[in-house]
Formats: C-alpha cells, structure tokens, sequence
C-alpha cells in the first residue's frame, strides 16, 4: 500500500474546458499514435437517436501527503482529494463543487490516525504506516446528474483497513443534492426498492458468502428517513444500493452492492434523473502526439495537466463516443481521475503526463453498444 500510495503522490490534477471561436483549420491530420484498442459488450447498448450532447467533464484529482519520523521514517499517509467540475452553468457547478469540498472535509479523521501513529511508533524496522483516505469516484455523468461513490479507508495497526463507503448525487439543473425521498416518485415506496435489492441480492447470495438473516438488515435499512439516505448512486445502467464490510456479509467479501437496472425504475423514480435518449455514438477515440497545428482543428478542449514538464497527448474523435473515463491504476488500486459523458468531431481531451505516468492511465468509453478501452501511452 505504501508503494501504490506513493506512486499517486504525483497527482496533481487540473482540468479546464476551454471555448475558441477560431474556425478549425484545414491542415493535414498528423500521424497519429495509437495503442492497441480492448473491446467488451457494454451492459447497456448506446440508444441510438437523440439530440447531441454538450461536454460536462469533472476532475477529483488526488493527493498524497506523508508525516516522517526523525529517523526518516513514514509514520502516516493521508490521501486527499480536490474536484473541479466543468459545467455549462457557473453557479450551479460552483454551489455543487463546494458541497462536495464540504463533504470530504467532514470526511476527515486524519488528524486522529495522525496522532495515533506518532503515538505508536516505536522505531520497529517492520513499522507500517498508518494511513487515511476518503476517495471519490464518479459513476454517472450526464445531462442530468452527476453521481459518485466515495470510498474510506483507515488504517491503524490493526490485522486489515477499515473501510466504508458513502454516495452522494446532485441534480445538474439545479445542484442540489439528491436524496432517495426527492429521486422517488409519489407512487413509489422504500418498500418498492427494499424488494428489488433483496431480489438482486438473492442472485448473487451464494458467491458473496451473505450471512444468514441478511434479508432483516436489508429491510431495516428502508426504514431509515429517505430524506437523509446516502447508501445509494446512480451507476450508468442502474440505481446501486451498497453496504460496507460487516453489514451483511463477512469483512473478506468487501463493499456488497445491488443495481436495480433503470428498466425496473420506471414508475419509481421521476423520469427527469432516468437517463435520456441519447445520440448515436459509434465513433472510435484515437490518441496523437500533441501539436498546436492539429489543437487548431478542435473548438473545446479539456486539459489533464498531471504535470506541467510531461508530454502531451491529444485525445479525439471520429464521430461520437460517450461515457468517457481516464482512470490511472497500479496494482490492485485504482482512481478515477477524469470523466465526461461525451467526446464528439471538434472536442478533444488534452492530456499533459510525465511518460511513466502516462503509462499508468487508461482511457475508457462506450461506443456502438461497447466497451473500448486504451491506454494513453504505450
């Protein structure tokens, strides 16, 4: 953990969307350099009618900052993170951004992991840091809403990490923060939903090790005021419902979530947070060395500035593609550091990373009803 934690060190992300009026110029496509392009069905194949979508793009850029003993060494990691939001409304992505900032300083506990691990170390060779985060990761990002689910893991000495998880939801109209009473229709109970976890859960009971009675803790988290509810997201096929570790299942079998696909939702959540019919996309993203001559033929473009000395890669289109991701991963551990729901002809995403870093992102997005997935650098 120690490894991967300090790898993340580097992060530190800015994203900008920019608007040039310049009509794109007619000079020759550049060579361009592409990696090899993984393909797998998508869950849910991309409509295909609908009017063209404009870019909403976010960044959760993440940090690592250590604390040292005298003798060199690290005592305690904490994992933090910041978001920038690029929305076609200033107010709306400035109010959502600060709730969000707002939530990950509630989130905090790292002063006390702090404390105890400068309290507990002993110079023994084999001390292993103590160490806090809490991770946001967006699940759906479109016209409509913008979703995450925000990972916590503390770490204090004892035989494993504690972890947990929250959600959180806003609505892109207006900002505010969604919760189950305000997505649900008048019809609908928590009832309705308690039933369609449970039928959910009871597919994949077997392998997830539920523990016996699993079905009276389900129950009882639907009787919890939905005004107040965090245990959900919305995904881009589904509403998950989740519970941590210990909930009702053993501590090895992880974060259990269930999805409710949004064909079930019909009727039950209002139709203005059920995701629209969307364009055709059956493009195909290709990657190029960045040049200014080429930038030229693009009219918006959204920057990933790892670092300001790395290469530059430009990421574009032939036709549309959406539900792009730009995730960076080592090992087990990965965090998604980029997303939008589309990338169209004149959009690009300009990708600024030291080559070793570079290699480490991987860029995903759905097009004809798939899952392509490359990698930003060889």
């Amino acid at each position: 953990m120690k490894k991967q934690i300090a790898i993340i060190l580097a992060l530190s992300i800015s994203i900008a969307l920019v608007g040039c009026t310049k009509t794109p110029a007619n000079n020759p496509k550049p060579t361009e350099t592409i990696v090899p392009t993984q393909t797998t069905t998508a869950t849910k194949p991309t409509a295909p009618t609908g009017p063209a979508e404009t870019m909403i793009a976010v960044d959760v850029g993440v940090t690592t900052q250590d604390t040292t003993a005298e003798d060199g060494t690290v005592l305690f990691q904490h994992t933090n993170q910041k978001m920038h939001l690029i929305l076609n409304n200033a107010e709306v992505a400035d109010k959502i951004t600060k709730d969000f900032l707002n939530r990950l300083d509630i989130e905090q506990d790292a002063a006390t992991v702090e404390a105890a691990a400068k309290a507990a170390y002993n110079g023994n060779a084999n001390w292993m840091p103590y160490f806090y985060g809490f991770t946001y990761n967006p699940q759906r990002i479109d016209q409509k809403v913008l979703s995450f689910y925000g990972d916590r893991v503390k770490f204090t000495g004892a035989a494993h990490p504690e972890r947990s998880r929250k959600g959180v939801s806003y609505d892109l109209a207006t900002g505010d923060v969604l919760t189950l009473a305000s997505v649900m229709t008048t019809q609908a109970t928590t009832e309705d939903f308690c039933k369609l976890v449970l039928d959910a859960l009871a597919e994949r009971a077997e392998g997830d090790f539920l523990r016996e009675g699993y079905a009276e803790d389900v129950k009882r988290r639907f009787t919890v005021d939905p005004t107040q509810d965090e245990n959900w997201y919305f995904t881009t096929t589904g509403l998950c419902f989740y519970f941590d570790p210990y909930e009702i299942a053993p501590y090895t079998s992880g974060v259990i979530t269930a999805e409710i696909p949004y064909e079930k939702l019909a009727g039950l959540v209002h139709a203005d947070y059920l995701p629209g019919t969307r364009a055709a996309a059956n493009g195909k993203v290709a990657i190029s060395v960045f040049t200014s001559e080429l930038a030229e033929n693009f009219t918006h473009t959204a920057e990933l500035v790892m670092d300001p000395e790395g290469k530059m890669y430009l990421v574009h289109t032939e036709g549309a593609v959406q539900d792009i991701r730009i995730t960076f991963t080592d090992g087990d551990e990965s965090y998604t550091v980029f997303a939008a729901n589309s990338l169209s002809d004149g959009e690009a995403i300009m990708v600024q990373a030291k080559e070793d870093a570079a290699k480490n992102l991987q860029l995903s997005y759905s097009s004809d009803g798939k899952i392509a997935k490359i990698q930003i650098a060889k």
